[in-house]
């Protein structure tokens, strides 16, 4: 198994930086996504997308 990913994506350095920058990437965007709802459920309530509805209602 090992040498079926080293011969598709570490044999080749453009393909190896490659792999690393899309991994990087989206490991990135996975953590923004994952804080971002985390802070977001904490601060439910108290952030102002809810308090502008609260005051368009009043």
């Amino acid at each position: 198994m090992f040498g079926a990913f080293y011969k598709t994506f570490m044999s080749n350095s453009a393909v190896y930086v490659g792999v690393i920058v899309a991994g990087a990437l989206a490991g990135e965007k996975a953590l923004n996504y994952g804080f971002d709802r985390a802070w977001e459920s904490s601060n439910k309530g108290k952030l102002w997308k809810d308090v502008e509805k609260r005051l368009e209602l009043e």
